[in-house]
């Protein structure tokens, strides 16, 4: 209860004391969206497109009730919650000197580095050339 009472206090969570075992389903959903990003990062010779429905059906879930897990206890969709992963770890390679926007794109199975650079600017508010600058 002590970590189910720490976690209710983060903003992005939202815990429903009469279903834990919900709670604990979704937050090994989004445990497995970050290992496999961190997978594809870290160890993927070829980055792949990471699959909501893949992930749900490994517990053997569909991935609409996948949807209605994350959007009860993370206010997001699993898939919005991914981009911010993404995202989040796109941030990080740019603030690497060698790195460059197409390989961070590429690193993160984005289609192309402007696609990267939309979804990057829209959630952070600066392209990731600018941000890159900015942090180096």
């Amino acid at each position: 209860m002590i970590l189910l009472e720490a976690v209710q206090t983060q903003a992005q969570f939202s815990f429903d004391e009469t279903n834990p075992d919900q709670f604990l389903l979704c937050t090994k959903l989004a445990n497995d969206l970050k290992q496999q990003v961190n997978n594809q990062i870290y160890y993927g010779e070829h980055p792949t497109h990471i699959s909501i429905a893949a992930v749900a059906r490994r517990y053997n879930i569909s991935q609409s009730y996948a949807l209605e897990l994350f959007k009860k206890y993370y206010g997001e969709s699993p898939q919005s919650y991914l981009i911010t992963l993404k995202l989040e770890v796109g941030k990080k390679l740019l603030r690497q000197p060698k790195m460059q926007v197409k390989q961070v794109a590429e690193r993160l199975a984005y289609a192309d580095a402007s696609h990267f650079g939309r979804k990057f600017k829209k959630h952070f508010g600066l392209s990731p050339r600018e941000y890159a600058q900015e942090n180096h």
